[in-house]
Protein backbone atom coordinates (compact mmCIF):
# COMPACT_ATOMS: atom_id res chain seq x y z
CA UNK A 1 0.00 0.00 0.00
CA UNK A 2 1.35 3.39 -0.94
CA UNK A 3 -0.75 5.49 1.42
CA UNK A 4 2.00 6.95 3.58
CA UNK A 5 4.61 9.53 2.68
CA UNK A 6 7.74 10.88 4.32
CA UNK A 7 6.84 13.07 7.29
CA UNK A 8 3.64 11.30 8.27
CA UNK A 9 3.20 10.71 12.00
CA UNK A 10 2.01 7.34 13.32
CA UNK A 11 0.56 6.78 16.79
CA UNK A 12 0.24 3.29 18.27
CA UNK A 13 -2.72 2.34 20.42
CA UNK A 14 -2.07 2.49 24.16
CA UNK A 15 -2.19 -0.43 26.55
CA UNK A 16 -4.21 -0.44 29.78
CA UNK A 17 -1.50 1.25 31.91
CA UNK A 18 -0.83 3.92 29.31
CA UNK A 19 -4.56 4.60 28.92
CA UNK A 20 -4.76 5.28 32.66
CA UNK A 21 -2.06 7.95 32.25
CA UNK A 22 -3.72 9.40 29.14
CA UNK A 23 -7.02 9.79 31.01
CA UNK A 24 -5.34 12.26 33.37
CA UNK A 25 -4.58 14.77 30.60
CA UNK A 26 -6.98 16.51 28.23
CA UNK A 27 -7.77 16.16 25.41
CA UNK A 28 -7.95 12.38 25.69
CA UNK A 29 -6.35 10.14 23.09
CA UNK A 30 -6.03 6.37 22.95
CA UNK A 31 -2.57 6.69 21.33
CA UNK A 32 0.66 6.25 23.28
CA UNK A 33 3.78 5.69 21.17
CA UNK A 34 4.46 8.04 18.25
CA UNK A 35 6.95 7.81 15.41
CA UNK A 36 7.88 9.69 12.27
CA UNK A 37 7.63 7.91 8.94
CA UNK A 38 10.62 8.44 6.66
CA UNK A 39 10.97 7.33 3.07
CA UNK A 40 9.47 4.32 1.35
CA UNK A 41 11.70 1.31 0.72
CA UNK A 42 11.76 -0.79 -2.45
CA UNK A 43 9.98 -3.67 -0.69
CA UNK A 44 7.00 -1.44 0.17
CA UNK A 45 8.01 -0.92 3.80
CA UNK A 46 8.86 2.51 5.24
CA UNK A 47 11.81 3.80 7.26
CA UNK A 48 10.73 5.23 10.62
CA UNK A 49 12.36 7.32 13.33
CA UNK A 50 11.32 6.75 16.92
CA UNK A 51 12.59 7.32 20.44
CA UNK A 52 12.93 4.12 22.42
CA UNK A 53 14.66 3.24 25.70
CA UNK A 54 18.04 3.34 23.93
CA UNK A 55 17.37 6.74 22.37
CA UNK A 56 16.44 7.87 18.86
CA UNK A 57 16.44 4.91 16.50
CA UNK A 58 15.74 4.28 12.85
CA UNK A 59 13.57 1.30 12.09
CA UNK A 60 10.88 0.00 9.80
CA UNK A 61 7.14 0.51 9.89
CA UNK A 62 6.74 -3.26 9.49
CA UNK A 63 7.89 -3.56 13.12
CA UNK A 64 4.34 -2.34 13.85
CA UNK A 65 2.60 -4.52 11.27
CA UNK A 66 0.08 -5.95 13.78
CA UNK A 67 -0.33 -2.75 15.80
CA UNK A 68 -3.39 -0.53 15.56
CA UNK A 69 -2.10 2.73 14.10
CA UNK A 70 -3.50 6.20 13.62
CA UNK A 71 -1.52 8.06 10.97
CA UNK A 72 -1.56 11.83 10.71
CA UNK A 73 -0.28 14.13 7.97
CA UNK A 74 0.98 17.70 8.06
CA UNK A 75 -0.63 19.55 5.15
CA UNK A 76 2.67 21.17 4.09
CA UNK A 77 4.64 18.46 2.24
CA UNK A 78 7.83 20.53 2.27
CA UNK A 79 7.74 20.90 6.06
CA UNK A 80 7.12 17.14 6.34
CA UNK A 81 10.24 16.40 4.30
CA UNK A 82 12.23 18.89 6.38
CA UNK A 83 10.99 17.14 9.56
CA UNK A 84 12.37 13.82 8.28
CA UNK A 85 15.73 15.49 7.65
CA UNK A 86 15.60 16.84 11.21
CA UNK A 87 14.96 13.33 12.54
CA UNK A 88 18.23 12.12 11.04
CA UNK A 89 19.97 15.10 12.67
CA UNK A 90 18.57 14.16 16.09
CA UNK A 91 19.66 10.54 15.72
CA UNK A 92 22.11 10.59 18.62
CA UNK A 93 19.79 11.93 21.31
CA UNK A 94 19.11 9.73 24.32
CA UNK A 95 15.80 8.73 25.86
CA UNK A 96 14.31 11.22 28.34
CA UNK A 97 13.68 9.11 31.43
CA UNK A 98 13.69 12.22 33.65
CA UNK A 99 10.72 13.73 31.79
CA UNK A 100 8.28 11.31 33.41
CA UNK A 101 9.47 12.35 36.90
CA UNK A 102 9.23 16.00 35.82
CA UNK A 103 5.64 15.48 34.61
CA UNK A 104 4.71 13.71 37.85
CA UNK A 105 5.94 16.68 39.94
CA UNK A 106 4.11 19.13 37.70
CA UNK A 107 0.91 17.08 38.01
CA UNK A 108 1.20 17.15 41.81
CA UNK A 109 1.75 20.90 41.71
CA UNK A 110 -1.23 21.37 39.36
CA UNK A 111 -3.50 19.31 41.63
CA UNK A 112 -2.25 21.21 44.70
CA UNK A 113 -3.11 24.53 43.09
CA UNK A 114 -6.33 23.52 41.29
CA UNK A 115 -7.69 20.48 43.10
CA UNK A 116 -8.06 16.99 41.67
CA UNK A 117 -9.14 16.61 38.07
CA UNK A 118 -7.88 16.28 34.55
CA UNK A 119 -4.77 18.24 33.64
CA UNK A 120 -4.92 20.32 30.46
CA UNK A 121 -2.08 19.41 28.10
CA UNK A 122 -0.75 22.99 28.17
CA UNK A 123 -0.18 22.89 31.96
CA UNK A 124 2.80 20.52 31.60
CA UNK A 125 5.87 22.63 30.82
CA UNK A 126 8.92 21.36 28.96
CA UNK A 127 12.20 20.59 30.73
CA UNK A 128 15.49 21.85 29.34
CA UNK A 129 17.46 18.67 28.67
CA UNK A 130 18.50 17.35 25.25
CA UNK A 131 16.94 13.88 25.54
CA UNK A 132 13.57 13.01 24.02
CA UNK A 133 10.61 10.69 24.40
CA UNK A 134 8.75 9.59 21.27
CA UNK A 135 6.31 12.50 21.18
CA UNK A 136 9.13 14.99 21.80
CA UNK A 137 11.06 13.58 18.85
CA UNK A 138 8.13 14.01 16.45
CA UNK A 139 7.29 17.50 17.70
CA UNK A 140 10.90 18.66 17.82
CA UNK A 141 11.44 17.57 14.21
CA UNK A 142 8.51 19.67 13.05
CA UNK A 143 9.50 22.55 15.36
CA UNK A 144 12.98 22.59 13.82
CA UNK A 145 11.41 22.46 10.34
CA UNK A 146 9.44 25.62 11.13
CA UNK A 147 6.05 23.96 11.62
CA UNK A 148 5.43 23.67 15.39
CA UNK A 149 2.76 21.14 16.31
CA UNK A 150 2.69 22.32 19.93
CA UNK A 151 4.12 25.45 21.58
CA UNK A 152 7.84 25.09 22.35
CA UNK A 153 7.41 25.34 26.14
CA UNK A 154 4.73 22.60 26.35
CA UNK A 155 5.61 18.94 26.88
CA UNK A 156 4.42 17.19 23.73
CA UNK A 157 2.37 14.47 25.39
CA UNK A 158 -0.01 12.29 23.35
CA UNK A 159 -2.74 14.76 24.42
CA UNK A 160 -0.77 17.66 22.92
CA UNK A 161 -0.51 15.81 19.61
CA UNK A 162 -4.26 15.14 19.75
CA UNK A 163 -4.76 18.88 20.30
CA UNK A 164 -2.67 19.55 17.17
CA UNK A 165 -5.11 17.28 15.33
CA UNK A 166 -8.12 19.12 16.78
CA UNK A 167 -6.53 22.47 15.83
CA UNK A 168 -6.06 21.34 12.22
CA UNK A 169 -2.24 21.35 12.31
CA UNK A 170 -2.30 17.67 11.38
CA UNK A 171 -5.04 15.54 9.84
CA UNK A 172 -5.79 11.86 10.32
CA UNK A 173 -5.28 9.95 7.08
CA UNK A 174 -5.44 6.34 8.30
CA UNK A 175 -6.66 4.34 11.27
CA UNK A 176 -6.39 0.58 11.58
CA UNK A 177 -3.92 -2.28 11.31
CA UNK A 178 -1.43 -1.69 8.51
Amino acid sequence: MNMFRAGDIAGCKAGIRQLAFNKLITPFTDRWHFLLIGGKLFNGDHVIYESLAKGVCPGRLSFYRDAHLKVYRVPDKRKSLQAVEEASELGRLGYDYILFVWMFWQALFYWTMNGPGKIPYWALKQDADRNVICTELVCQCFQNAGYPLVPRDIIPTPAAIEQANLNGKIEKIFEGVW
